[in-house]
């Protein structure tokens, strides 16, 4: 399945110039590589749709994304351990979208 309009739309959520979208994998998650153009920083953009129905489960449910990143967040910002770090997006929130 093509999901381009799914991570365009997430995309034009984020202060991006001149993104460059690289596909990575789809198992538990799809999963994409972005990269700011200009300055290089890369990112990675998950979006929350199993492969398979066997795979899905609580940790789909919107509000175990939310928990997740709001975890992620407080983890990042307490730890100096290495954790992904949630962006909010231009409207200052952990953005997440139904598939």
């Amino acid at each position: 399945m093509d999901y381009t309009k799914c991570f365009k739309e997430v995309i034009l959520n984020y202060s991006f110039n001149d993104p460059i979208v690289e596909f990575i994998r789809h198992n538990e998650n799809i999963t994409y590589k972005v990269t700011e153009n200009a300055t290089e920083d890369t990112y990675l953009l998950r979006m929350h749709k199993p492969i398979t129905k066997n795979m899905q489960g609580l940790q789909n449910t919107g509000e175990a994304i939310q928990s997740e990143l709001e975890y992620l967040l407080a983890w990042s910002s307490h730890s100096e351990l290495p954790v992904q770090i949630p962006i909010p997006n231009i409207n200052g929130e952990l953005y997440r979208l139904n598939l």
